[in-house]
């Protein structure tokens, strides 16, 4: 409560937009990147940055060839701060905004402050998902382009099934010697084994975590499953999630392959 910490204004530099691209996110979200002509600050050199979401492309009224004026949050994390080209704007024209989900094609809908694709069978959602579990999981030797791989060759399509491979299944994949094939087995069995509280908190459920987990006093899967306080926002974020059978399938199909104890 004494200290003080002394931090001088954060860098901003101007550029010019190039263009926006639509990312995926596990939840299904379109998030939306700029590209621009590339600067420096605090001696890192940029050329993108995150949006955050659709309403504050709206709100910035962005249109390729604006001058942007761009910052680094913390002097870490690049983001765009302003438009200067926005102010003589009365109209946004909008053909920036993604029409489509940029992995399968289907029509966006808005979801808050989000443009939302709903396919769950779409193709960046599952690998978002795999990947955000493996990660998520400690799981070492299991890196993303593998992931990728496996599943544009139809050896996955979902979290559980990176615990159904065999070295059979692996068999004519280039870039997958003897030894990456083994450790990939063996870092992906060790991670079978967790508690149900762990299994929970690696749902990517909006902040659920262990402790708020136990705070809320669910230990089981049983408790998970029979929880109903939707008196904070977590247990709103739970109550929500439970009530998508996409969901609710992911964590069946999770319990039948994981040892939890």
């Amino acid at each position: 409560h004494y200290a003080i910490a002394m931090k001088p204004p954060a860098e901003f530099r101007e550029t010019v937009l190039k263009d926006v691209v639509w990312q995926v996110s596990r939840q299904g979200n379109l998030i939306p990147v700029a590209l621009f002509e590339p600067v420096v600050i605090g001696g890192a050199k940029l050329g993108r940055a995150t949006l955050n979401n659709f309403e504050n492309v709206k709100k910035l009224k962005i249109e390729r060839g604006d001058t942007l004026i761009v910052q680094r949050a913390n002097d870490v994390i690049p983001f765009v701060y302003g438009n200067k080209s926005s102010g003589n704007r009365d109209n946004f024209s909008g053909e920036i905004i993604a029409g489509e989900c940029p992995s399968c094609g289907s029509v966006p809908v808005q979801s808050g402050v989000h443009l939302r694709c709903i396919n769950p069978g779409c193709r960046e959602q599952i690998l978002q998902r795999i990947i955000y579990w493996v990660k998520n999981c400690s799981i070492e030797n299991v890196a993303e382009a593998s992931i990728r791989k496996l599943y544009d060759i139809g050896r996955i399509n979902g979290i559980k099934d990176i615990y159904k491979l065999t070295e059979k299944d692996f068999e004519g994949i280039e870039g997958f010697a003897e030894k990456k094939i083994r450790n990939f087995i063996t870092e992906v069995g060790n991670s079978k084994r967790m508690t149900p509280v762990d299994l929970i908190s690696r749902l990517g459920i909006p902040l659920v975590q262990k402790k708020s987990l136990v705070k809320m006093g669910i230990y089981t899967v049983q408790g998970f499953l029979d929880f109903n306080d939707d008196t904070y926002v977590i247990g709103k974020n739970i109550i929500e999630w439970k009530n998508d059978e996409s969901n609710r399938a992911l964590l069946s199909e999770l319990l039948g392959v994981l040892d939890l104890v």
